[in-house]
């Protein structure tokens, strides 16, 4: 399979003649010649990992939405932590403590 990459052929189209039929000629007189811009299609592979890649990366944003609404929830409240991880060990204690 071919995946012309449409910027550059858009270049190598300029007839005033447009139809299917012309445009299927040329891209298949491209082929021929080994002239056919072509763009990268990426394996199965490649696209199970950049998507598992982009949920983890949307998990960690969840996480920290979560954590920066417990934090104004807690200013709201006027309780403060001294921690330095307000959701480590030490962190829980003190707002169990509040």
């Amino acid at each position: 399979m071919h995946l012309a990459d449409p910027e550059k052929i858009a270049l190598v189209f300029h007839s005033p003649k447009k139809n299917d039929r012309e445009d299927s000629y040329k891209l298949a007189k491209l082929l021929r010649l080994g002239e056919l811009p072509e763009v990268h299609i990426p394996s199965e592979y490649s696209d199970e990992v950049k998507s598992l890649v982009r949920y983890r990366k949307s998990l960690g944003e969840e996480v920290t939405a979560i954590k920066n609404k417990i934090h104004a929830i807690l200013s709201l409240h006027g309780i403060t932590v001294d921690a330095t991880d307000v959701f480590g060990k030490k962190g829980m204690r003190e707002i169990e403590e509040s």
